[in-house]
């Protein structure tokens, strides 16, 4: 096979890393052969996140989020915000993970959280501001919405979701039919 020869696709030209396993000998590989991507090496991964902002909005949901505005003590006509609680940690904490020494991303990717819950656009489409805020992200005005969800099918539609950090749990509770003795009468019924 010659490299490089593009009418053989074992032999096109694609990224390739140099093996460290033998000293003094240049051996090359690349997972990118015979139609696969290359799912090992995190620079593909975290390389889309490079010089990144998302931008965010959060519901008041205690104690998975806490939203609180606050004077600005320099300017008494300002307003901050600080936001807080389990799951707005959990957001900080897994972004600060995002780095990638070998492909040149020493930053993680920053958050920026605008100021209420769900765009008026949205929120003039769906009854549930929940449901708005997932329409946000989908349409783009977000990127992420940081909050205490169900995981509806109506909002699994729009976007996708992080894997739930706990569940809800419901019951039915029905009135007992004293007519119904047995399970036998309870089928006939």
């Amino acid at each position: 096979f010659k490299l490089n020869d593009p009418d053989n696709a074992a032999c096109r030209s694609r990224p390739f890393l140099r093996s460290l396993l033998f000293e003094g000998v240049e051996i090359f590989y690349s997972y990118e052969t015979c139609g696969y991507l290359n799912n090992y090496i995190v620079d593909n991964v975290f390389a889309t996140m490079k010089n990144s902002m998302l931008i965010g909005a959060a519901t008041h949901d205690l104690p998975y989020v806490a939203v609180q505005t606050l004077t600005d003590p320099a300017d008494l006509t300002k307003a901050l915000t600080s936001y807080s609680g389990v799951e707005f940690t959990f957001v900080e904490k897994t972004l600060t993970h995002f780095t990638c020494p070998t492909c040149a991303i020493k930053d993680p990717p920053t958050l920026r959280m605008i100021d209420g819950w769900a765009t008026a656009e949205s929120r003039a489409k769906f009854n549930s501001s929940y449901t708005a805020c997932v329409n946000d992200v989908a349409v783009g005005n977000f990127d992420i919405c940081i909050g205490d969800f169900w995981v509806t099918p109506e909002r699994m539609l729009m976007t996708m979701f992080l894997p739930s950090m706990r569940s809800d749990t419901f019951f039915l509770v029905v009135f007992e039919d004293s007519s119904v003795v047995n399970f036998k009468d309870f089928l006939q019924n």
